[in-house]
């Protein structure tokens, strides 16, 4: 009989493979246990005799020189291995408790632990936790370097009151008492919007503070409720508890009513975004300080998961990068005044008015897709720099319109999935050269690309809305004036305008100068399809 003429023999299938999986792994489990109890077994010979003849460290090497002779080709009778066995069964040969669960996890596991941890109660809590979760070698090496044991006996959390109980272990470990971000370029006295920001330019290094079983879903996460407007300073999800986290940064010390805030973010991420399958969302508070008494207090009437964390920013230098820098007596040598030597002269080729490029593509080691949309720009700037305040407000408010956050656009791509974030929206300008930039992280830049260029060119042909154009251009305007409450968001923003012949204060001045009717002729003169590309960085396969 042929194949093609059995039917219902799918679910055989199905089962005989379970059936197969399932004595392999008790195979694999099987070996594990009496590769163990073998090791334990010659630490222990190696050990008596030791104790008996009074041999010291040097035996181990004539054991191993003879082993390797019985056994060519076995890896495991080194003398370091010799001498780990010894000491694995020195460790766990008075502790009951123990001494069985070390069979459950692998060999290389085992050392690993043994040798990183200092007491009994550490290594029972890697041990269980290796087991539980399946950590790899190198994920296990992280956890101990990363002091989740210690982090997981004093960090705050509701967790044992607010979740189901198989759940409590694993999130405890994803909140840990204390993060150290490493970002050189923040300032000692940042805001919290600098915070953020600093954050998600560096979200590789983020997520893996977190401790790296976390996943991006976006900052200052819209929530909208009976038409108010809320949003969460980071969005996260973990993938092994499946919950969403909410993350809330404050520069200061712990205050109670924070915990009513990210109660209400939880309550409304549980109804509006949580998917059926998921489990409870999760909160994390995480500010410069705290009093743990006080914490206690307001996580005590709380009855969504919250924990409370603390921050520290970590702006040394590697030590790699240290001799790549002058020292002292050196600046001070290249600071001594030198006679001048005349004016530099910069010798640009003749600018070309076309693109080289319609579309880039270049593979690297990166998690998703980026791109970037540009728009080059074609007037000669040096020659009309009394409008270019104007010309950048203009354009900043027309970007905002098609593909800002409050946008139609950015609703329909954040919602279909396409665009995992909000995008940078920049307009790049020198003497020389000047361009639109759109970027962000998509899983299908090329529908974003034709997305942007289909709704520049609506605009166009249909016109400005007068009532959504005030609105965008009262909200950029509120946008930077706030940039004024922080000295470091005024330092850069002085610094770059410096650097472009420009006095930060002239903006305040033109922001209402900008009218609609101007908006629309530098939509048609910069927002050329002609003058359209796209570049995408996809994932290396």
């Amino acid at each position: 009989m042929e194949k093609n003429e059995i039917r219902g023999y799918e679910p055989l299938v199905e089962e005989l493979k379970q059936l197969i999986h399932k004595k392999q792994y008790h195979v694999l489990k099987t070996i594990n246990a009496e590769t163990i109890n073998l090791y334990w077994e010659m630490g222990e010979e190696i050990y008596k005799q030791q104790q008996e003849k009074g041999w010291g460290k040097s035996i181990v090497q004539i054991l191993a020189q003879e082993l390797q002779k019985e056994f060519p080709g076995a890896k495991g009778y080194s003398a370091a291995n010799l001498w780990r066995m010894r000491n694995f069964y020195l460790t766990y040969k008075d502790i009951e408790n123990l001494a069985p669960l070390v069979r459950e996890i692998s060999w290389t596991k085992n050392i690993v632990i043994t040798e990183k941890c200092k007491d009994n109660l550490e290594r029972e809590f890697y041990i269980k936790m290796t087991k539980k979760y399946g950590w790899s070698k190198d994920v296990l090496i992280n956890h101990i370097e990363n002091k989740s044991y210690e982090k997981y006996l004093i960090n705050q959390t509701n967790f044992d009151e607010t979740l189901p109980e198989k759940y409590v272990n694993q999130a405890k470990l994803a909140v840990k008492d204390e993060y150290i971000f490493d970002i050189m370029e923040l300032s000692e006295q940042h805001s919290e919007r600098e915070l953020e920001r600093a954050l998600v330019d560096n979200i590789k290094d983020f997520l893996g503070e977190m401790g790296g079983n976390f996943a991006f879903m976006g900052n200052q996460y819209h929530l909208n409720v009976d038409g108010n407007d809320f949003y969460i300073d980071l969005l996260l999800y973990h993938r092994s508890l499946k919950s969403l986290v909410a993350i809330e940064l404050k520069i200061g010390e712990f205050k109670p009513e924070y915990v009513g805030q990210l109660q209400f973010y939880l309550t409304v991420l549980d109804k509006q975004v949580k998917m059926e399958s998921e489990n409870p969302s999760i909160g994390i508070i995480i500010c410069k300080e705290k009093n743990r008494t006080v914490v206690e207090y307001a996580l005590s009437n709380s009855d969504k998961p919250i924990g409370v964390a603390t921050y520290k920013i970590h702006d040394s230098l590697p030590e790699q990068m240290k001799d790549l820098l002058p020292s002292p007596e050196e600046i001070k040598k290249r600071l001594v005044k030198k006679e001048p030597q005349g004016e530099i002269k910069r010798i640009y080729p003749p600018k070309e008015n076309k693109i080289n490029k319609p579309y880039k593509e270049d593979e690297m080691e990166v998690s998703m897709p980026i791109f970037a949309i540009g728009y080059k720009d074609n007037e000669e700037l040096k020659e009309n720099r009394e409008n270019i305040i104007k010309k950048h407000i203009a354009i900043e408010i027309l970007l905002n319109i098609a593909i800002g956050k409050s946008s139609d656009l950015y609703k329909e791509l954040y919602e279909s999935g396409d665009l995992l974030a909000e995008p940078d929206l920049d307009y790049e300008f020198s003497d020389e050269y000047a361009h639109v930039l759109i970027s962000g992280q998509s899983t299908n830049p090329k529908k974003i690309y034709e997305k942007v260029k289909e709704t520049f060119e609506k605009y166009k042909q249909d016109g400005l809305d007068e009532e959504h154009f005030n609105r965008i251009q009262r909200k950029i305007y509120g946008d930077y004036v706030v940039e004024y409450n922080s000295v470091g968001d005024i330092a850069r923003m002085f610094l770059s305008d410096k650097m472009k012949q420009i006095n930060s204060f002239d903006y305040i001045e033109e922001y209402f100068q900008v009218t609609k009717e101007y908006t629309e002729d530098v939509l048609k003169n910069v927002f050329k399809t002609e003058n359209m590309i796209l570049s995408v960085v996809k994932c290396k396969q």
